[in-house]
């Protein structure tokens, strides 16, 4: 893959992560990108790293906020 399209690839995988919550094989899969290429990127490449760390950190953030609201009745 040129680096390129693998900058363009990448960018989209973030992007899907955070229209899918974090949840990997639905963003994997949204794109058409294997999991095995998402998790060597992961490991091999810390921008992208910290990235999909912001991503689950928002989604996680997002999700505790719903359960709050759902076992509270208080809207956040």
């Amino acid at each position: 893959m040129a680096d390129i399209e693998q900058v363009d690839t990448k960018k989209a995988i973030l992007e899907a992560l955070e229209l899918k919550y974090g949840i990997v094989t639905e963003a994997c899969r949204s794109i058409g990108l294997s999991r095995s290429t998402y998790y060597d990127w992961l490991k091999n490449d810390p921008e992208f790293k910290a990235a999909v760390d912001e991503i689950t950190e928002t989604a996680i953030d997002y999700v505790e906020g719903k359960l709050f609201e759902k076992i509270s009745g208080i809207e956040v």
